[in-house]
């Protein structure tokens, strides 16, 4: 009975990134819907043609708004499926990877201060409330912030490996 070989550990995390990115890949499709979503339900009603143009664009600006945290939301879940991407082609520390861990973090923690600050306080003074803001702090966003902080704290330590396999490749 012969042993199967085991793979290398560089195959196996190359898979997993694969796997990984193939799910990240999938919820991106799912917030794209979810956006469009938002977008649809916001301007239902709307007959933004047959209005003046100014109440037109003022209707398809709110429902942006109103998405912009799922638009950030998106952006980040996109880097993260290229990093993962990458990641499982064997490109691993790169600048181009490092670039994608920034920016899927910045995009995570951007998202979360539009959806819990942003957005609640454009809207609560576009509708012509006055007195407090409109702030929305819940678990959900406080949980994306943290998400993002995370991953930018990595990309802090990424940046040293990126460094290291520089001057790796220079030797070499």
């Amino acid at each position: 009975m012969e042993d199967s070989p085991t793979p290398l550990p560089s195959r196996v995390h190359e898979n997993r990134a694969g796997t990984y990115s193939l799910i990240c890949w999938i919820f991106f499709a799912m917030l794209c819907g979810q956006f469009a979503m938002l977008i649809g339900a916001e301007l239902h009603d709307v007959h933004v043609l047959s209005m003046p143009f100014l109440e037109g664009l003022e209707a398809v600006s709110i429902a942006f708004l109103k998405a912009l945290p799922v638009l950030l939301f998106i952006i980040g879940v996109y880097d993260i499926a290229r990093f993962l991407d990458r990641c499982s082609e064997g490109e691993v520390f790169t600048q181009t990877n490092l670039k994608s861990l920034r920016t899927a973090g910045d995009t995570l923690i951007a998202a979360s201060i539009a959806s819990a600050l942003i957005v609640p306080s454009l809207l609560h003074f576009i509708e012509g409330e006055t007195g407090h803001f409109g702030w929305k702090v819940d678990d959900l966003s406080l949980g994306v912030a943290v998400l993002g902080l995370a991953i930018r704290g990595a990309s802090s330590i990424f940046l040293q490996a990126v460094e290291l396999q520089r001057e790796q490749d220079e030797i070499v």
